[in-house]
């Protein structure tokens, strides 16, 4: 017998016993008793005592990585040096560490996560594939709470890195902690601590939703805790350290193989567990697989934690916190502080996340939900309302209605008041349907103006890319050869125009999707010109992948798709151009027609970003190539030593966004409008497209109309957005506004409260 065993076996000798009867042959089934739950006892302790050691030892098992693909060789060719430069450590933990680094290309910030070495090749290469499985994992998960990863790069001595966002805040469980201090320190009394808490649980459903996103994608994390979730300095959350994350299919694959071999008599493998037990669901300690209620376990514990800024379960000792979780022996729900009490509802929610898997909540949706009611002071299905409970919560949360009511009954007759009593319900009934459609409705075209904030960002951050290459290339010498390009007069002729050219009816001319074309301004010299051209040729690509990705629908399809979109519906961008001070113009799609005069340096979009680093969006103005109304956003462009050298700019298409926002929706009274700063209607559902022509070389910008109700969209503009209603033609109306910060635009629907199925209330 080793010698661990020996000392195992006398700790469960030393165990003790229930309390024993009087010796005699009367106490025969009582010592039986005694003996069976002696040797449940000591089971227990050997069931503990091996997840205990499991839980030790399983970041090291390289049966942890059985399921995972092994590493790919080619991932040792993307060489980390050449994209980005180390900078100093900030964070070190048992078989990692953070640095900062810096983004060569991108100008930026940004975290890079590294594994130590192992001396142990066997455990090395554990470590290598958990690594690479964490970023394959981290990679397919795209939600604003989970950090965004930008690669993964290898070094000459074949280590591995992470490069994600740098997030700048702290964890959870350094915010709990600092909040207990702080309480300790003043005094909870100085406080609102119920306003705290409900802070807190706004932060604790962004962390659901990441979790339910994940989910949703058959990915589960498996080490939910506090210590892995980040708040950052304004509020936002981010559920970190997928190291350990797995996919629901390999936990699938994993079982069925354990059922093969069961049932051929064979002896399971041994299932090692990873995670943190304070936040280990019980069937994982009983030896079950990980399952998305193993998720919901831990996001139960840390709302415990979250809630009452104490912890669910304590223990000396991982046995200890083990057997406490196992036999549902959790600290009492009472807040840290107890002169704050907790409500009856959220510890029935949270009774619910943490109970048996059969009885546990199905999904982490179902957990948010109840903490939403929660938040709303509305019925939660952990604590269903009796009767009594009902009455008591429509009267908190109605309480004029209430006393009217209560009134009624005083000053009326008994048939009055049942009348008044029903009339009562009706009214809250009602109001609380009322309620549900204006918040939906709001929610929908907040959404949508989040949307078109989305597609602005995704824009911008493609052209300043360009332009930074654009810089880039001018700081450098050109190409060796010129390849074969296209101008103007190139264009113009069939014989040498390019081989691509054709007519798309989303341009409603002929276009080259494969070619640029190239203008020089009048005075320019030819020569001098054909040698930015090689600096700037290569530029080409950048522009074809700016127009390709600014529609995310089309960016991952085939080339063919791609080119049919953008044949017959077009996309958001519709040109790419770029003007230099030296009077060379190349722009993208290929097309001719330009005048011999035309000089880029006399443009509005070149004047308006003129040594100018930051990008800036022009004033909507109809496209005299056809593109109806567009907004060009425009950006300077610097070379290396910071000299100011042209400008790169880009037209965006309404069509796509009018396509997309007013194409489709409720079929009413229902109006849309996009609003600029000043409150002049850029485009609408009704509006009148109908606007004087201007030529290529003279763009207009557009003759707008007002907004017809002034009065809502100077108290939109000072809230910065929000639900209001008026009235105009005998009809009422509900107006929400969706602030659009990048551009400084409104995004607003307008509906009757007919229509919106609002009745008034008599």
């Amino acid at each position: 017998m080793t010698a661990e065993k020996k000392a195992d076996l006398e700790a469960t000798q030393k165990i003790p016993l229930p309390p024993s009867g009087k010796a005699g042959a009367g106490n025969a089934k009582k010592k039986q008793s005694e003996d069976v739950d002696l040797n449940s006892t000591r089971k227990l302790f050997w069931t503990k005592k091996r997840v205990a050691d499991d839980l030790i030892r399983s970041t090291s098992k390289p049966s942890l990585v059985t399921n995972l693909e092994p590493v790919d060789k080619t991932l040792f060719q993307n060489r980390l040096d050449d994209v980005y430069e180390l900078k100093e450590k900030f964070s070190e933990g048992a078989q990692g560490e953070l640095r900062f680094a810096f983004d060569k290309a991108l100008k930026r910030e940004v975290a890079v996560k590294s594994l130590k070495k192992d001396s142990d090749p066997e455990s090395a290469e554990a470590d290598i594939r958990l690594f690479v499985s964490e970023a394959r994992i981290m990679a397919k998960l795209d939600h604003p709470a989970i950090i965004p990863l930008y690669g993964l790069h290898c070094d000459s001595k074949r280590g591995f890195y992470l490069v994600m966002k740098h997030i700048s805040g702290k964890t959870l469980e350094e915010y709990l902690r600092d909040t207990v201090a702080l309480y300790q320190t003043d005094g909870i009394k100085q406080y609102n601590e119920h306003r705290s808490i409900g802070i807190r649980l706004e932060f604790f459903l962004k962390i659901c939703e990441a979790v339910e996103y994940a989910h949703s994608k058959g990915i589960i994390h498996r080490d939910i805790k506090p210590a892995n979730i980040m708040i950052g300095d304004f509020g936002e959350i981010y559920v970190m350290d997928w190291g350990l994350a797995g996919l629901l299919t390999e936990e699938q694959e994993q079982e069925s193989k354990e059922e093969k071999n069961s049932k051929k008599g064979t002896e399971k493998s041994q299932n090692y567990r990873a995670g943190t037990p304070s936040y280990m669901a019980p069937e994982l300690i009983q030896g079950e697989k990980y399952s998305p209620q193993t998720d919901i376990f831990a996001l139960g514990m840390i709302l415990f934690e979250m809630v009452t800024l104490k912890k669910a379960v304590n223990g000396d000792s991982v046995n200890e916190v083990l057997g406490k979780i196992l036999h549902c022996n959790f600290n009492s729900f009472k807040h840290r502080f107890p002169k704050v009490r907790l409500s009856r509802d959220m510890k029935a929610i949270i009774a619910k996340a943490i109970c048996c898997k059969s009885r546990r909540y199905k999904s982490v949706a179902g957990l948010a939900e109840d903490v939403k009611l929660f938040l709303m002071r509305e019925e939660v299905s952990a604590r269903p309302d009796n009767l009594i409970r009902k009455w008591i919560r429509c009267m908190s949360n109605h309480k004029l209605a209430t006393f009217s009511a209560v009134l009624l009954i005083l000053l009326g007759s008994s048939g009055l008041t049942i009348a008044s009593l029903f009339k009562q319900n009706r009214i809250i009934r009602e109001t609380r349907q009322r309620e549900i459609i204006l918040t939906r409705f709001q929610n929908e075209v907040i959404e949508k103006g989040h949307s078109i904030e989305r597609l602005f960002l995704h824009l911008k951050g493609l052209l300043s890319s360009s332009a930074v290459l654009a810089g880039d290339l001018l700081s450098h010498k050109g190409l060796p050869s010129l390849p074969r390009i296209y101008t103007n007069k190139d264009y113009s002729d069939p014989a040498t125009a390019p081989p691509d050219l054709q007519y798309f009816p989303s341009y409603n001319r002929k276009i080259s999707l494969e070619f640029p074309v190239f203008k020089v301004a009048p005075g320019v010299d030819p020569v001098k010109a054909k040698d930015t051209i090689r600096k700037i040729f290569p530029l080409i690509n950048s522009f074809k992948n700016v127009l390709f990705s600014s529609d995310p629908a089309i960016e991952d399809k085939p080339v063919s798709v791609a080119k049919d979109t953008i044949m017959y519906s077009g996309l958001p961008v519709s040109w790419i151009y770029i003007g230099l001070q030296d009077g060379l113009f190349m722009s993208y799609p290929g097309k001719g027609g330009y005048e011999e005069d035309y000089d880029p340096r006399q443009r509005p979009w070149y004047k308006v970003a003129f040594d100018r680093e930051a990008a800036v969006w022009s004033k909507p103005y109809l496209c005299a190539s056809g593109q109806g109304i567009v907004i060009a956003c425009t950006e300077g462009i610097f070379d290396l030593k910071q000299n100011f050298c042209g400008v790169i700019s880009m037209d965006v298409s309404f069509n796509y966004i009018t396509r997309h926002l007013f194409g489709n929706g409720r079929k009413c009274d229902l109006k849309k409008y996009l609003l600029d700063q000043s409150g002049k209607i850029i485009v609408s559902t009704d509006y009148n497209k109908s606007v004087s022509e201007a030529s290529i070389t003279k763009n207009s910008f557009l003759n707008l109309k007002n907004f017809p109700f002034s009065k809502i969209f100077k108290q939109a503009t000072a809230n910065n957005g929000g639900l209001y209603r008026a009235g105009a033609a005998g009809k009422k109306y509900v107006f929400v506004f969706a602030y659009i910060p990048t551009v400084q635009w409104y995004y607003v629907e307008q509906i009757s409260e007919r229509d919106l199925h609002l009745r008034p209330i008599d």
